[in-house]
């Protein structure tokens, strides 16, 4: 059976105005670092952390709600990472939205992404944060996550030599410090159990902030 998250697809015509928007949004954009994705990506520019991100480096959010991998697939191939500027890094979060897809599904799409994004913002260092866990309690899309999280860390650890793949993609774990030790999610960090709030955004991405400092990306 052939791999959905392997076929570029785009959405509904609002979707591709939106996307028509980002598209003007990068002409003759200078631009350091790149959000990509989902609609944890589409928040995060609602959210305190933001503020933080846009002090500490000059950044540009093409995240869009409901995205699934192959959404994201198509944007980039039709022209959402064509900045005239070469960008320094590329922040790409997407595949929590492929609930009817398997494990090896989603992570086969992502590394399509990487490979993708690599075309097209060849010297761009990528970003990836885990993909975040949902539910207030433990449940099979959670664990469905986490074990796509799994192979995306063993792929991209940085104990082992990289290879053309794996050169310059760094994964970073984000979601552990929303899980209370009984395995519960609280309202405080996703208000639907699937959204961060300002406060689960702080906690997360503040992980993808050091990290961008620590690669010299951010200031």
């Amino acid at each position: 059976m052939t791999n959905p998250c392997l076929r570029a697809v785009p959405r509904d015509s609002e979707w591709i105005k939106k996307h028509e928007e980002y598209i003007k949004k990068i002409q003759n954009k200078d631009c350091d670092v790149v959000f990509i994705g989902d609609s944890i990506i589409k928040y995060l520019e609602t959210s305190c952390m933001w503020f933080d991100f846009k002090n500490a480096c000059n950044c540009v959010n093409l995240g869009i709600g409901g995205d699934r991998i192959e959404n994201v697939l198509w944007r980039i191939q039709n022209g959402e990472l064509s900045f005239e500027k070469q960008v320094k890094a590329v922040v790409l979060l997407v595949g929590t939205n492929n609930v009817d897809c398997t494990v090896e599904d989603i992570y086969e799409g992502i590394l399509e992404l990487i490979k993708e994004v690599k075309k097209n913002a060849e010297n761009s260092i990528i970003v990836l944060p885990s993909l975040l866990p949902k539910g207030q309690y433990p449940n099979p899309y959670r664990e469905k996550n986490i074990l796509v999280n799994n192979l995306l860390r063993e792929k991209f650890s940085e104990d082992v030599e990289q290879n053309e793949e794996t050169h310059n993609v760094f994964f970073v774990d984000v979601g552990d410090s929303i899980i209370e030790k009984d395995g519960t999610i609280s309202d405080i960090h996703l208000w639907d159990y699937l959204h961060l709030t300002d406060v689960g955004y702080l906690k997360t991405f503040i992980h993808i902030l050091k990290k961008l400092k620590k690669l010299g990306i951010a200031k």
